[in-house]
């Protein structure tokens, strides 16, 4: 009997398709991918992930120009092509550009799909370049207010931090950088349990950790190569811009270390990685290691962290479960947004009142 999970990654949105994309192409195909836009041109510039246009009658298949409200109405009318997408699926990543519309459009609906079938996802949400406008940053973070308690883990990037600016960074190379650090991970969570290692993560460990581990997820990437190759790495995994992971670690309830190197991997760096990590956590918290050997990386060592701010399963604290979306005649409607707030969400819960109940 075959009791391997399928794992799919959705890439949603124009930064999502594209870092989806590269996560596929990393594994060679054997990670089945999605891409969801309303922008037919963008959809057929993939060379990996399975198209999913929606929209078409609304946005002609030219994109949504940022229409989140009109992209959400499109995705729910697409619910049952979302919905075939995740049959057979045990573990979802959503992978999420927010700074336009159809990413922040799709994305409640897919989690929402998710969420009814009982299938963890790990959401990794991008925000923009602070380049690309405050529009675009301030829409990111009202899409990520929209989908509060939908989905299992998520780690919230952007941009800024996958690919700090340079002097010598180009706009094209900005956005490069970015879906190659963010797909470069991505791709090693998956190989973790889906490669032979030394170490493994069984694939019911990995459900367990995303549903342990509900809530934001902070994220490390650190890769090296040379004869100080590990020092090189652990210390930009701490220190580096962007990702680094030192003004992060006091807050963590729990972490998955992850190691990938070649056939040279040695014993010592994974037991090493191990201990460097748990030496800057607070004292007691877990660390679960996997490793990965990839003949591909010979020479290279790359190491993951995933810090978990909440590390307790609902059935272990007592603590309710999410509650399902609300049924009746108003289900299925969109949001309804404005100034960047959405309306449906009582004001009290939107602007984060207190109210005291005798």
């Amino acid at each position: 009997m075959n009791d391997t999970p399928v794992y799919r990654i959705f890439g949603l949105g124009g930064a999502g398709g594209r870092i989806a994309d590269a996560v596929v192409a990393r594994t060679a195909g054997r990670l089945a991918g999605v891409a969801v836009d309303t922008d037919e041109g963008a959809l057929e510039a993939l060379s990996y992930c399975r198209p999913l246009l929606f929209g078409k009658t609304r946005f002609s298949g030219l994109g949504s120009g940022g229409d989140v409200s009109a992209s959400h109405m499109s995705a729910q009318e697409a619910r049952s092509a979302l919905s075939r997408e995740l049959d057979g699926t045990s573990v979802a990543v959503a992978v999420a550009g927010l700074g336009g519309g159809a990413g922040a459009g799709a994305l409640p609906v897919l989690l929402k799909l998710a969420d009814e079938r009982n299938v963890p996802v790990l959401l990794v949400a991008v925000s923009p370049f602070a380049f690309e406008g405050a529009d675009k940053v301030r829409a990111a973070s009202t899409a990520l207010r929209t989908v509060d308690g939908l989905g299992t883990a998520r780690i919230l990037l952007s941009n800024d931090d996958l690919a700090p600016a340079t002097g010598d960074l180009t706009l094209q190379d900005a956005f490069d950088r970015a879906t190659d650090a963010a797909a470069s991970a991505l791709s090693l969570l998956w190989k973790m349990s889906a490669l032979r290692g030394y170490v493994n993560l069984a694939p019911a460990d990995v459900v367990q950790l995303l549903r342990n581990g509900r809530g934001t997820v902070d994220f490390g990437r650190a890769r090296a190569t040379g004869p100080r190759r590990f020092s090189e790495a652990t210390d930009a995994l701490w220190n580096q811009p962007g990702l680094g992971l030192a003004n992060k670690a006091a807050g963590a309830k729990a972490a998955l270390v992850c190691v990938l190197g070649g056939p040279d991997l040695r014993l010592q760096e994974v037991g090493d990685a191990a201990t460097a990590v748990s030496a800057m956590l607070p004292f007691g918290t877990p660390v679960n290691v996997s490793t990965v050997v990839d003949p591909e990386a010979a020479g290279w060592l790359e190491i993951v962290v995933l810090l978990f701010r909440r590390w307790a399963s609902p059935e272990a604290t007592g603590e309710a479960a999410p509650a399902a979306p609300a049924g009746g005649r108003f289900a299925d409607t969109a949001a309804t947004l404005e100034a960047g707030e959405n309306l449906d969400v009582p004001t009290f819960l939107r602007r984060r009142i207190h109210i005291d109940v005798d």
